[in-house]
């Protein structure tokens, strides 16, 4: 049995009767688990690459805005299906998977040459690169790729900090753009992650320290620890999935387990907004209402990749955590088309054509990320 209800505001119906409605549906939700298998995985990739994959220029490659279209995505998205693939070789392995890697990242370097030194003005776009390269080189072995995740992190950190400790969006605005106030989630929680994973892999404690400062003021001025809930920015309570998702990888890499499982459950049943209620659990937002491959497009593949890394390496206590991003994959999943793309608006049935690339990354990340039994 299906049941669906769509829901743009509390006040449809109240904050007390809606969140009551959807724990007590959480809480005793049944169904049957979810279908999809890791063949069924690789085969959701191999369909997207089908539809988006293109070669730039001789061993360069990238995936293509939108389906007909000849260039490929932006810097930030780019960085992002970067760690698609690598979501794709970690979970499945295989020569292909791993050759794609090293595709996409000559691909961005040709595109974005030197990056690391500063290129993209917003420090958001420089972390989520320097992820999706410290995770290229933690599946390849590529150690230019982790020289040029530290010299990012690097310029970020020498560029963006701010004298209260957390990190400027867009640095070389500031103060005339941001008007020295505008710190927001993906920028200071990515970059947590990032100095955290850094430190794993060189022992460097200057990455340790660096990232556990920017962490405090992360924590105290973007997020509730009573709630779990994760504001946009110190100046925007606004709330978006991707920023959930490195806030539960920012506490579970700090060692915060019981704040990334709150952060976790918040999610999962008390965010203001949600796209419907599938087999008893809350269907997370489509974040880009007009599927024309915007920013909020990705949100949720992101929020699912960085909880189900917290949740499968142990940082996340409730099992219930795992049901709802299984069904969540499967409900976009189950919407995808004859060429099985699925978009990012999982209540709805994915169109044949005119298809944005970054709109369906979601469903592919959640069935490489979350775990299946």
């Amino acid at each position: 049995m299906k049941l669906i209800i769509r829901l743009t505001s509390w006040r449809t119906v109240g904050l007390v009767s809606v969140f009551t409605l959807v724990s007590s549906l959480i809480g005793c939700a049944g169904g049957t688990g979810p279908t999809w298998t890791a063949a069924d995985a690789q085969t959701a990739f191999n369909d997207f690459n089908s539809a988006f994959y293109y070669n730039i220029t001789g061993s360069d490659y990238g995936y293509l805005v939108k389906q007909g279209a000849t260039s490929p995505t932006s810097f930030w998205m780019f960085a992002n299906d970067i760690a698609m693939a690598v979501d794709a070789y970690n979970s499945l392995g295989g020569s292909t998977n791993e050759g794609i890697i090293t595709q996409l990242i000559n691909g961005f370097n040709e595109q974005h040459p030197n990056w690391w030194e500063g290129s993209d003005e917003y420090d958001d776009d420089m972390m989520w690169a320097t992820l999706a390269y410290i995770g290229a080189y933690q599946a390849v072995g590529t150690s230019a790729w982790l020289t040029e995740a530290e010299a990012a992190y690097q310029t970020v950190y020498s560029r963006g900090l701010a004298s209260n400790g957390g990190l400027y969006w867009y640095a070389a605005g500031c103060p005339s753009k941001c008007s020295n106030t505008y710190q927001n989630s993906a920028a200071n929680w990515t970059f947590v992650i990032a100095g955290a994973l850094l430190y794993k892999e060189t022992q460097n404690t200057t990455y340790l320290n660096e990232a556990k400062g920017v962490y405090n003021w992360a924590y105290a001025n973007l997020y509730n620890s009573s709630t779990g809930e994760v504001y946009d920015a110190s100046t925007s309570q606004a709330q978006y999935s991707y920023n959930y998702g490195v806030a539960v990888g920012a506490h579970y890499l700090e060692g915060d387990a019981s704040d990334a499982t709150l952060t976790a459950q918040h999610l999962m049943t008390g965010m203001p907004t949600y796209s419907g209620i599938d087999n008893g659990y809350y269907i997370l937002l489509n974040s880009d209402g007009s599927e024309n491959g915007s920013d909020g497009g990705g949100f949720n593949g992101i929020a699912l990749r960085w909880i189900a890394y917290a949740y499968k390496n142990g940082g996340i206590s409730d099992s219930k955590v795992l049901a709802w991003m299984q069904a969540n994959v499967e409900q976009g999943w189950s919407e995808r088309n004859s060429a099985g793309l699925s978009w990012n608006n999982w209540e709805s049935a994915t169109p044949t054509s005119g298809l944005y690339s970054w709109d369906c990354t979601d469903t592919v990340v959640g069935m490489l990320d979350v775990p299946l039994p």
